[in-house]
């Protein structure tokens, strides 16, 4: 009798399997989560460099958004998801931001107020 099973290692992927196939689940998790480290590391950097201040904060705003969207889009599962479960999301952002937008006059007035 012979034995017909073999180990998933030992067999070769096929040439048309994509990189998040061929990696796994455990291996794509490490692979992204080495790369939210290395944006951390881009980011602690970038404020160690001290470029002027404007530069600075898009860049952090810039590295914060690719690290923000890995985490959604892998830990999150969100890659799985619907795309209309996505566009209401991005749909549900822009209003509360334009309602926060509301806000910011109302904030700033803090400047002008005589504090005692």
């Amino acid at each position: 009798m012979t034995d017909h099973t073999t180990i998933a290692s030992d067999v070769p992927a096929p040439a048309s399997t994509t990189v998040h196939e061929r990696l796994g689940h455990r291996g794509r998790n490490l692979l992204v989560w080495i790369a939210m480290l290395g944006v951390t590391v881009l980011e602690v950097s970038a404020t160690y460099l001290r470029p002027a201040m404007p530069t600075l904060l898009t860049a952090l705003l810039v590295l914060a958004a690719i690290q923000g969207g890995l985490g959604l889009v892998y830990f999150m599962h969100l890659r799985h998801e619907r795309k209309i479960l996505g566009w209401g999301m991005v749909g549900a952002l822009l209003f509360v931001l334009s309602m926060m937008n509301q806000m910011w006059p109302d904030a700033l007035r803090v400047f002008t107020l005589r504090l005692h």
